[in-house]
């Protein structure tokens, strides 16, 4: 298990343990992560964990990779990510080298 997975059960574990504790389940409680990288995963909009779930679908059935560089090195595609937003029409763009 990797160590966001890790802080993910941890937080649901003190949530379920405030939860379970009548003398806490009333209280405004604050848990408390050092891994912003779960707290983001949590705290996700609705809308959005719908389409986590579909593009995790699809790189699971596909074998597919997910993974994050610096915006440095990809110049091209966050362009593309941002003249995209409100787009009508689909946008597909494959690098040459693709086979």
């Amino acid at each position: 298990m990797d160590a966001t997975s890790a802080e993910i059960l941890a937080i649901k574990e003190a949530g379920l343990i405030c939860k379970d504790n009548s003398k806490l389940a009333s209280k405004n409680i604050v848990i408390a992560s050092d891994s912003a990288l779960a707290c983001n995963w949590i705290l996700a909009p609705l809308a959005f964990k719908a389409e986590i779930m579909e593009v995790w679908n699809l790189c699971k059935s596909f074998d597919w990779v997910v993974e994050s560089i610096d915006r440095e090195l990809n110049i091209e595609a966050d362009s593309l990510a941002k003249n995209g937003i409100g787009r009508m029409v689909n946008l597909l763009w494959l690098d040459d080298e693709i086979s």
